[in-house]
């Protein structure tokens, strides 16, 4: 699969260094970074420059966007493309406060032409690309004395030129007050931008990883509810017609379906044996040679999303495919299937023994070697996982 392509929206000139240092960094990232001094972008003959590099925004996966005290090159706003405006103010819902609507109005009806960067920006927005903006330090602290002060005539030192004042502000406005996707990153020097995209990354991954997971365990749950519902379903039907002790059997048989799914699962378990002779979860635990508990984390001892679990044995453990609260509901239906007569638990035993085709169950996964990591002990305490 390629790289990430990652577009560098900036003027040039002014942040020739930081766009050099910026395209380094994401290069040794293990991503493309797209830079139009690099020709990087596709200079269509038929388009002037500006356009393909407005156009090439949509060729990327990413944009990372600096705005800084140049405004840069205009083009015209009829260049936009394929943004259009009008549905564009109704789907990044600015918020009713906003100052900053007045923006999109005068592209859309005072022939107003944003910067290059600004049609980039505009265009990222659109087409929903991830966007990370970052703003002159300076910048941003000229631009609250400029909000404070729209009525006065004021200097702005960080400003390239003073007449660009309105143009740069009121944009960086309407980011900050767009209802989603707006935030904004102060920095003063590459280092800054540097660090910041490290950590969003990062988190970025993390937060798929974590999607991931929490899809499969969807899908679990998902299996584990149909599998619920075809038992119960097969209760309902069974139960027609049927005498009170076959009625009974089939109500305790579908009860502890998950109890003999679970021991089931070890290998080459005597599941009667097990059942029958042990009288306390520690028992239980005990006979399948279950000696500890781990909950999944990731490698900065983070819980999992998912909160599934490691049963820990002396030379190898399981991964259970389902939560914890999942063991949890298997301790409770062993606490009351001990408490039946031992008629009734080989009426229950001899059924589900002969009815669960365990080839098909992906409860319980073998690993074949030592557990390397400290974990809970089983049965310590209150005695209890």
């Amino acid at each position: 699969m390629p790289s990430p392509r990652i577009f560098i929206s900036s003027t040039c000139h002014d942040l020739k260094s930081v766009r050099n240092e910026l395209g380094s960094f994401i290069e040794l990232m293990g991503y493309e970074s797209v830079m139009s001094e690099n020709n990087d972008v596709l200079y269509d003959n038929s388009l002037h420059t500006h356009e393909s590099c407005f156009h090439e925004v949509s060729n990327c996966d990413i944009v990372v966007a600096i705005i800084s005290p140049r405004f840069g090159s205009s083009i015209n706003s009829s260049l936009l493309g394929g943004v259009d405006i009008n549905q564009l103010v109704k789907e990044i819902e600015l918020a009713s406060y906003s100052n900053y609507n007045h923006f999109l109005d005068s592209v859309l009806e005072k022939g107003y032409k944003p910067s290059i960067t600004q049609a980039e920006i505009i265009n990222a927005i659109w087409r929903k690309i991830p966007l990370y903006v970052f703003v002159d330090a300076m910048l941003m602290h000229d631009r609250l004395v400029y909000h404070a002060n729209k009525d006065r005539l004021l200097h702005f030192p960080s400003l390239e030129k003073q007449d660009t004042a309105k143009h740069i502000f009121d944009f960086i406005g309407f980011i900050k007050e767009m209802s989603k996707g707006n935030a904004i990153y102060e920095y003063s020097t590459i280092s800054d931008i540097r660090k910041t995209l490290t950590k969003q990354w990062a988190m970025l991954f993390r937060s798929l990883l974590n999607s991931r997971t929490e899809n499969r365990v969807h899908i679990q749950e998902k299996d584990y509810l149909k599998s619920e519902i075809s038992k119960l379903k097969t209760f309902l039907l069974s139960s027609l017609e049927k005498d009170d002790a076959t009625r009974k059997k089939i109500n305790l048989s579908t009860k502890y379906y998950n109890l003999v799914l679970f021991i089931l699962s070890f290998p080459n378990c005597d599941v009667r044996k097990v059942l029958l002779e042990s009288n306390t979860w520690c028992d239980l635990m005990k006979a399948l040679g279950v000696i500890g508990i781990k909950d999944m984390e990731d490698e900065d001892g983070y819980l999992l999303t998912s909160s599934r679990v490691y049963l820990i044995r002396n030379n190898d453990y399981f991964r259970c495919g389902y939560p914890r609260k999942f063991i949890d509901k298997v301790e409770n239906l062993f606490n009351e299937f001990s408490s039946m007569n031992t008629n009734d638990k080989t009426s229950v035993i001899d059924s589900l023994v002969n009815s669960i085709d365990i080839k098909e169950s992906s409860l319980l996964l073998l690993f074949s070697n030592k557990f390397s990591s400290s974990y809970e002990v089983v049965c310590e305490g209150k005695g209890i996982l």
